[in-house]
């Protein structure tokens, strides 16, 4: 196989890349644990601003995507390891998500979705009498 048969390999959609053919968004290292009132979700990706994310709730599914913009020029690459373009993770919880609630951050290169549970609601009954 050749370097640039590699290369198209690669960028090809041969591995999941942000910028290849496929136009497949890449999925950043993702951690996930659950504490007593809800859980936290932390992707590992420098070279972001918080106001870079999109986050999105759906039923009990958390979506966190964005873009990553390559600063760099396009070269003939010897090896490409980060993934630039568009990233998406996707963490479902086993119970509701008081919306509401979120809260997140971004530093050093982390950024953090820290959810609680929804409480169930009690909702009067009112008699028609």
């Amino acid at each position: 196989m050749s370097q640039r048969d590699l290369f198209e390999f690669f960028m090809g959609g041969g591995f999941e890349r942000g910028e290849g053919k496929s136009g497949a968004a890449w999925h950043p290292p993702t951690d996930v644990y659950e504490v007593e009132e809800g859980a936290t979700i932390i992707l590992e990706i420098a070279g972001m601003s918080g106001g870079e994310f999109n986050l999105m709730v759906r039923n009990r599914t958390i979506v966190i995507t964005g873009r990553r913009q390559d600063l760099n020029e396009k070269q003939a690459y010897r090896q490409m390891e980060i993934h630039y373009g568009e990233f998406r993770s996707e963490v479902e919880l086993p119970w509701p998500v008081d919306v509401n609630s979120i809260e997140t951050s971004y530093s050093d290169g982390f950024f953090k979705v820290v959810i609680r549970r929804s409480k169930p609601k009690r909702i009067p009954v009112r008699s028609l009498d």
